[in-house]
């Protein structure tokens, strides 16, 4: 839907060769394609904005009806892109054409099942965080500080380039001519966009790695269709006819290097990355004894899909709470264990670096393997040193999951 939208998006203002050529930097993009491997809410939610975008370009109640019901669902798939909903809102009233009463119609059914979504987000965060405006990530003023803007847009620029999306460099100036042409329509809501994108997540938490870039993806669908329009407008100065061609093998050449690329950094091979999840999950819920508290972040979704009766996230017990915690438990009959990546172990122990179970200097009480990768299973209530860890046995092999099929004739 994403890549489709990217052709429409395009298709508007230039042939279809060049809305092509648009798709294809955005389905090739390392970035989509990782979250494509991911069970997460990017893609969706960069869908539902471009969708929003596209249905406000046209004229009748029933396109902005669906602009309407697809933005209030993008709000609900991220609710703290909410600046990106006001603004979009503010860029659709204010490039609207006719009479004040029908922009100020076209105002009110945009914002009215914005409003629902919000009350909705507002309602849910109230029952389970206690606060209309919190949430499970955290409290707002400590994920956004103006602080973090200068890394943020070090990291932006440093991953864009690093993922060959080179086409970024013509897609603002893209955008900015197609205003100049007259599509006020059209483009300032895509420019609102993208503004409300990058104001929602430069001063958002620092990340280190380059797949944040995900969370720019709302974005990615508007900027290549404005950077392959410019491109065309270019090369048309020499040869109308030929332009078309030029843009789509450019487009091309640049889709094969980023799927080179993200063949390097190990897009593909993320699902038997994964398969620890069940693994792990299956092998805690068949050996925990009953009434164990397994405390987990990383794994705490896998844990609890799997069934575990009690699953808790230890990067909410206060650094100086731990031993206290897990001691209470003990006097409850109930164990305490923990599940750890590798990479999270480091975390663990900075965070309760106080405490005598901050350490984790004793054997686990299992291991699974993933390349070089490890999960640990540690038991909290009873550390002990003399255990040698039962290796979990992780799928790596095999073909992908969705042609895993029974042979024919086999019973099912």
């Amino acid at each position: 839907l994403l890549t489709w939208l990217t052709f429409v998006v395009a298709r508007r203002d230039g042939p279809p060769a060049v809305a092509f050529a648009a798709a294809v930097l955005v389905a090739s993009s390392p970035p989509v394609l990782f979250a494509a491997m991911q069970a997460m809410s990017d893609l969706p939610g960069a869908a539902l904005w471009t969708a929003t975008i596209v249905a406000l370009a046209l004229p009748s109640p029933r396109h902005l009806a669906v602009a309407a019901g697809c933005a209030a669902l993008a709000l609900l798939v991220r609710p703290n892109l909410v600046i990106v909903a006001a603004l979009v809102w503010l860029a659709a009233v204010g490039s609207a054409t006719g009479t004040p009463l029908s922009r100020a119609r076209r105002g009110v059914g945009l914002a009215v099942p914005l409003a629902i979504a919000a009350l909705a987000v507002a309602w849910i965060n109230l029952r389970l965080w206690g606060s209309p405006l919190a949430s499970g990530y955290g409290a707002t003023d400590d994920l956004f500080l103006a602080a973090n803007v200068p890394a943020n847009l070090a990291n932006l620029w440093r991953w864009t380039v690093e993922t060959r999306a080179w086409w970024m460099l013509a897609a603002l100036p893209g955008l900015v001519l197609l205003g100049l042409d007259g599509h006020r329509s059209r483009v300032w809501p895509a420019l609102a966009l993208v503004a409300g994108i990058v104001a929602s997540y430069l001063p958002y938490a620092i990340f280190a790695e380059w797949w944040y870039l995900r969370f720019y993806l709302p974005a990615w669908p508007v900027l290549a269709a404005a950077a392959a329009l410019l491109a065309w407008r270019v090369f048309a100065r020499w040869s109308a006819d030929a332009a078309p061609i030029v843009v789509v093998a450019l487009g091309l050449a640049i889709g094969v290097t980023a799927v080179g690329d993200a063949r390097t950094r190990g897009i593909f091979e993320l699902w038997r990355g994964a398969q620890r999840y069940p693994a792990i999950a299956a092998w805690v819920r068949a050996e925990a004894p009953s009434g164990t508290v397994v405390w987990s972040v990383q794994h705490s979704g896998g844990l609890a899909a799997a069934g575990v009766a009690t699953v808790a996230r230890w990067d909410y017990v206060a650094p100086d709470a731990l031993d206290a915690r897990i001691a209470r438990l003990a006097t409850q009959g109930r164990a305490a264990w923990v599940v750890l990546d590798d990479w999270e172990e480091a975390a663990w122990r900075q965070r309760f670096a106080g405490q005598a179970l901050g350490r984790l200097d004793w054997a686990p009480l299992a291991e699974a393997r993933v390349g070089t990768a490890r999960v640990h299973v540690f038991d909290l209530t009873t550390p002990t040193r003399a255990v040698a860890p039962a290796l979990v046995r992780v799928v790596h092999g095999g073909p992908w999951p969705w042609t895993r099929r029974p042979p024919a004739g086999a019973s099912k």
